[in-house]
Formats: C-alpha cells, structure tokens, sequence
C-alpha cells in the first residue's frame, strides 16, 4: 500500500476514534444519569393571568396642571392618590417659589402618552424656582429632571400601603434625607377584619374589600403545582399590619396573598421563598408600580409568580445524600471537560492552520506583485537599450555588457527564476546603459529625449 494511502487511513482512523470518544461519554453520561438519578422535581408557577381592566383615557390636561400650579403652592388635580401633609409642606415652602402638584397614576395602558404629558408640563414651567411633581407616587423635580426615591425597603411599603408621600415631597423641597421607614415590627390586623376575610377566603378564593373592584375571575387561576393553594385578599390603602400571617394561621396550607394599596404581604408555608418574591418584585418594579397604579389584584397575581419562581428554583437544589456521591458528579463534568479540551484543541489546530495557509497566500501575493514590477522592468530595458544601440559607436562594450545583464534577467523572469539575481541584473544593465548615454552624450531613454 502507498505510504501517502496509509498515512490517510491513519488519520481518519484517529479522527473516527476521537469522535466515538467525544460523543460516546457524554451520551454514557445522559444514559447513567437517566438511570441512577430520577429527575428532579421541578413546580410550576402561578402563570400571570390578570385581571381585565379597561383602558382608560388621560384624566388631566397640561392647561389644568399649569393653572393649578399658577393657583396655589400646594396643588392636586382629580384622581392624585398621594396622601399629602400640606401643613408641614406649605411651611417648607414659606418664602420660595417652589411649587408641589400631586397628579393622578399613569395607567398601565397610556403611560406613554402619561409620560409625553408630564415632559410637555415641565417643559412649559416658568416662574418658579422649583417644582416638586408627584407622579403617581413617584417624585420628579423639575427644571432640573432630578426625582426622589425610596432607599429602603420598609420605605417602599410605608409608600405603597398608606401612599403618604410627605417626606419625599419635603425632600424634594430642601434635599434633605428623611427617614421613610415605616415600624419595624407590624401590629396585629383587628380581630372583626380577620374573622371577616378569612370566613371570606374560606368560601372562595378571593375577598375584595367594600369599595374596590370585585375579582371575579378566579377559576382560570392555577395553582403551583405541589404549593400551597392561591388565596387573595385586595385591601384599600392604610398602615400596614400582620393581616396577611394572621390569615395563614387561620388558614394552614394556603398561600395568603394581601394587596393593600400598592404593596403585596404574601404568608403561608415556605417563607424563605416569599420574601424573596416580595423583595425581588418591588425591587425590580418599584417604579412602574407607584407611578403606573395597576390593579392591586394584578399586583397580587406577579408577586404570586415570584414566588413560585422563587419556589422552583428552591425545589432544585440537589439532595444532600446525591451530592455527597462523587461518581455522579464525576460521570457527569468529566466527559464534558474533555470534550471541551478536544474541541479546544481542534480549533487551536484549525486555526494555527488557518493563520500558515493566510501567511502562505500572502507570501504568493507578494511575490507575484514583485515578479510583475520585474517584468515591466525588463520591458523598460529593453527599450532603453535599443535607444542608447541606436547612436554611433563608442560604448560598444557597455552596450554589451548592458545586453547580457538584460538577456540574463528577461530569461529568469520568462522562466519564473529567481526574482532577486533578476533585479540584481536589471540594476547592472540599467547602470551600463546610463554610463553608455553619458559616454554618447545621448539620454538614457526615449521619454528622456528633449522635443526639437
């Protein structure tokens, strides 16, 4: 057999076998784990089904706002939910031109066009030195486009459940941090509103207090699976309590989900999880929640799919007894480390190879690029030699020696010789030539040649 044929067969035999290898561990590894390790649980959460609400126009305009803001120092327009201590706000803004309007929430649906509007407010403001804009229950200060915020997360809920925006209204008059907090440890909801909702939730799934929109819709609600059952409660706005853990005492095994206001109280088994559902919405939400006021029951419905999130995510975590067994962990990285080492290694190899094969073509480039300056080159000799042969006689030996230096590098060039004894050729004719045109007293090419 022909050692080129041999050295082929060897090397597909090594690809074929290093393919067997990088493929077969891995699958090896699905097939052990698929036997020695059930799969883990994984529960699904509440999904995010809301409750309809229907698209509501702007209730304001820029010409009520600017009137209002013109009127008095202190100033809201219909449907503005914050809860604003304009004593204590009205003394800060004793000898200032500072102005404070409390304007209604976004909507959910228009808080584009809500956002559009506020900047066409602002925009026109002039004649104050300030103007506090409550948004929702979000603070914006204007000209300057600078807002105030909540630091804490106890401020988040002393702002959600009572919307009192005083201090970050004051804040923003004088920019002076306040403390937000609302009370550390939550007083007991009253005896007559607990045995209310939880007779309520006993009976169905939802209690809505007297005055909110009723939620009805409630049989397309699915529960986590393996979790606790979804209960909810939608309250208006008001000092927080403990109503939500109360209700998990009267009713074990239910997920109690309170609404009051804006803020969501989630009790029942597995707090760990609840807490970080309620953390991680407001957290990542705050803003859209106060500014944009969607309905409490919806509030209820995400914070809920936080917590089954948050739930999924705890029901994964490996078993102690699984992970103190090394040969699972072994069958299951190992192939995959060497998988990856030889898919490092190949594309190194490919791409070594790739950068030779760029520098190779590169190098044919070149030389083309100077074989053909050459060959122009030795055009141009030979038509400067038979100029100079032209004259009289004189500088026969320089003309013959010019000749020879030219026949040398016209045969290397018309032969693909090499390029550097070429040049070196066409350097001597050319200096030949030259020496036979002074020695004529001719020039040395025809482009050179004076016209008459």
């Amino acid at each position: 057999m022909h050692a080129s044929r041999r050295n082929t067969l060897r090397r597909v035999a090594i690809a074929a076998l290093l393919v067997v290898v990088w493929l077969g561990w891995p699958v090896g590894s699905l097939i052990y784990r698929s036997v020695h390790q059930p799969p883990r649980p994984k529960p699904r959460a509440v999904p995010s089904v809301q409750v309809p609400t229907k698209p509501a126009k702007l209730g304001w305009t820029v010409g009520q706002a600017r009137a209002a803001i013109a009127a008095d120092r202190v100033s809201r327009l219909p449907g503005a939910p914050a809860v604003l201590d304009e004593k204590r706000i009205g003394a800060a803004l004793a000898h200032t031109k500072t102005r404070v309007i409390a304007l209604p929430f976004a909507g959910v649906e228009q808080y584009k066009a809500y956002d559009k509007q506020v900047d066409k407010l602002a925009d026109g403001l002039t004649g104050h030195a300030k103007v506090v804009l409550v948004t929702g229950l979000t603070v914006r200060i204007e000209p300057d486009g600078g807002g105030v915020g909540p630091s804490t997360m106890s401020e988040i809920r002393q702002i959600l459940t009572t919307r009192d925006m005083t201090e970050m209204v004051l804040t923003g008059i004088d920019g002076k941090s306040r403390n937000g907090d609302g009370p550390r440890v939550l007083p007991d909801a009253p005896a007559e509103l607990v045995d209310t909702v939880a007779a309520a939730l006993t009976a169905r799934r939802v209690y809505t207090a007297p005055g909110l929109p009723t939620v009805t819709a409630t049989k397309q609600w699915n529960d986590i699976t393996d979790g606790p059952a979804l209960r909810l409660v939608t309250l208006p706005p008001g000092p927080p309590d403990n109503l939500a853990h109360q209700l998990a005492a009267r009713l074990p095994g239910k997920l109690i989900v309170v609404v009051r206001g804006q803020w969501t109280d989630l009790a029942g088994p597995d707090p760990g999880p609840q807490s970080a559902a309620v953390n991680g919405y407001y957290g990542q939400y705050f803003e859209q929640t106060a500014k944009w006021g969607p309905a409490p029951a919806n509030i209820g419905l995400l914070v809920a799919e936080y917590y089954g999130k948050a739930r999924a995510n705890a029901a994964v975590v490996e078993h102690p007894d699984r992970a103190a067994d090394p040969l699972p962990i072994v069958v299951t990285w190992l192939p995959w480390i060497f998988a990856g080492t030889v898919g490092v290694l190949l594309l190194g190899t490919l791409a070594l190879r790739w950068r030779l094969v760029g520098r190779r073509r590169q190098r044919r480039r070149t030389e083309a690029a100077r074989r053909a300056r050459l060959r122009a080159r030795v055009a141009g000799t030979a038509a400067r030699l038979a100029y100079v042969s032209g004259f009289a006689d004189g500088a026969d030996d320089l003309l013959a020696r010019a000749a020879e230096r030219y026949r040398t590098a016209r045969d290397l060039m018309a032969t693909d010789g090499d390029t550097a004894t070429a040049a070196e050729a066409l350097d001597a004719a050319d200096e030949y030539l030259e020496r036979a045109a002074t020695l004529l007293s001719v020039p040395a090419s025809p482009a050179a040649e004076e016209p008459a």
